[in-house]
């Protein structure tokens, strides 16, 4: 099955934000050093999905904070109380939308540090609470997304036009200091034959050689040598 992602210009405006202020600024609790300020932070998306011969086209729409989540530099904990309150409130604002799952930041101090350990892929523990997400699973009728939005800043800035491609489900691209990559996993079921019994099991596209097609917007024009903060 081949999967082709686009998401809105506001919904990935509010994930770019969120990351960039985790990153830079964290969360408002002391931290023992100035180099330990960056922390994750957490979001759910809302969209819509077609599936047809051709494969299945999932639109992001629209993505919300979860400033009840529990931040840390190496990693995020939903408040599970958080996303059901949401979907509640949307389903009655708008029920033409559809919870499709949730996104989250993996910062880093450097680009070299990225590179080193494919800081932009997908961690087991990702993979952990993805699989096990029964009310995301639930909702996106067996077909959920996750998204996760990693970013480092750069020590020089270069010019650069547009979204660059690293893999068909990652984009990256830079605002003034900053590098942000964008990756892409969707789930789905799979049927397994056990004691003469077909049961579906979870499974998701994974990292490296995806399904899975993102498609963003080419306007991420950076000037050289441009900075957010002086």
């Amino acid at each position: 099955m081949k999967y082709e992602v686009t998401i809105s210009e506001s919904a990935l405006r509010m994930m770019t934000l969120a990351t960039l202020e985790a990153y830079a600024l964290g969360d408002g609790r002391k931290r023992r050093s100035k180099n330990e300020i960056a922390v994750e932070t957490l979001g759910y998306l809302w969209g819509v999905k077609r599936v047809s011969l051709e494969g299945t086209f999932i639109h992001v729409d629209m993505a919300s904070m979860s400033i009840s989540a529990k931040r840390s530099k190496d990693g995020v904990t939903p408040n599970k109380k958080a996303i059901q309150l949401k979907a509640a409130l949307m389903d009655r604002w708008a029920p033409h939308l559809t919870l499709m799952g949730d996104f989250h930041s993996h910062p880093y101090a450097n680009h070299k540090e990225v590179k080193k350990i494919q800081g932009f892929e997908f961690s087991n523990a990702d993979e952990e609470a993805f699989l096990g997400d029964d009310f995301v699973w639930d909702s996106a009728e067996g077909m959920p997304i996750m998204i996760v939005m990693t970013v480092c800043k750069l020590s020089k800035v270069n010019e650069s036009l547009s979204a660059t491609f690293v893999r068909n489900n990652i984009n990256s691209f830079d605002v003034g200091e900053y590098r942000f990559w964008l990756n892409v996993a969707i789930g789905y079921l799979k049927d397994e034959t056990n004691d003469h019994t077909i049961k579906k099991n979870r499974q998701w596209t994974g990292n490296k050689h995806s399904s899975v097609e993102l498609r963003l917007d080419s306007r991420f024009y950076n000037y050289s040598s441009d900075r957010l903060e002086n």
